[in-house]
C-alpha cells in the first residue's frame, strides 16, 4: 500500500466514524504530523476524497469535511433503490448459501437487551456485510466501485443518525426475510423486500436528520 493509500484510508476512516466532523476544517499540516508523511501523499489523498464527495477543497483557503445534506441522502438512496433490488433478484439464481446463513444467524442473535453501542455497531456491521454480499452477484467492476462509495457514505450517515433499539430490531426481521427469499429462490419477493427495506431506511434517516436540525 502506498503512502497516499495509507493516508486516504486513515482520513476516510476518521470521517466515517465521525472523528472528523461534518463541516469542520481539516488541517493538512496536522495530518502530515499525525501520519509522519510529507505533504504530497496527504494532499493527494484529500483530492481523492474530494472526488468521492467526502471533503471540499477550497484553493488557498483550506479543506472542509463535507456536510450530510438532504441532497446527498436522496442521491444515495436513489442509487440504492435502482441497483440493490436488481442485485437481490440476481442473487437468487446462485446464492452464497453458507455466507447468507451465517449472516442470518448473526442477525437473529442480536437482542434489545444488548448494550446500545454494541447493538448499533453489530447491526451496522451485519447490514453492510449483507448488502455487499448481495451486490457481489453483479460481476461489474464499475457498479462495484460506485456502490463501495455509496456504502461508505451510507455508513457515515448511519453512525451520525442514531435510531432507537426498536428500529434496529424491526430491521432484523426485514433482513432475515430478504435472506430467506434469496435462499428460497424467490426473485420477485427478494427484489420487493429489498426495495421496501431501502425505502424504510431512507424515510427513517430523513426523519432523524429533520429532528436533529
Amino acid at each position: 500500500m502506498t503512502k497516499m493509500e495509507q493516508s486516504y484510508h486513515h482520513i476516510k476512516r476518521q470521517i466515517l466514524n465521525g472523528k472528523l466532523l461534518s463541516m469542520r476544517d481539516i488541517s493538512e499540516e496536522s495530518l502530515q504530523t499525525e501520519l509522519g508523511m510529507s505533504r504530497t501523499p496527504v494532499h493527494e489523498a484529500l483530492k481523492k476524497l474530494e472526488s468521492e464527495y467526502f471533503v471540499h477543497i477550497y484553493p488557498k483557503k483550506g479543506t472542509v469535511v463535507a456536510g450530510i445534506t438532504f441532497d446527498i441522502v436522496n442521491s444515495i438512496y436513489e442509487v440504492r433503490q435502482l441497483l440493490e433490488p436488481y442485485c437481490a433478484t440476481k442473487q437468487c439464481s446462485k446464492p452464497p448459501v453458507n455466507e447468507l446463513i451465517a449472516i442470518k444467524n448473526a442477525f437473529l442473535s442480536l437482542s434489545p437487551q444488548m448494550d446500545d453501542a454494541e447493538l448499533i455497531e453489530d447491526y451496522i456491521s451485519l447490514d453492510t456485510q449483507l448488502h455487499k454480499l448481495i451486490l457481489s452477484s453483479l460481476d461489474n467492476i464499475f457498479i462495484g466501485n460506485i456502490m463501495n462509495i455509496i456504502f461508505d457514505h451510507d455508513y457515515r450517515i448511519r453512525v451520525l443518525t442514531t435510531h432507537s433499539d426498536q428500529y434496529y430490531m424491526d430491521n432484523v426481521t426485514a433482513h432475515v426475510q430478504i435472506i430467506e427469499a434469496i435462499l428460497g429462490n424467490q426473485p420477485t419477493q427478494a427484489g420487493e423486500l429489498m426495495k421496501s427495506h431501502i425505502e424504510k431506511s431512507r424515510n427513517e434517516t430523513v426523519k432523524t436528520l429533520l429532528k436533529n436540525q
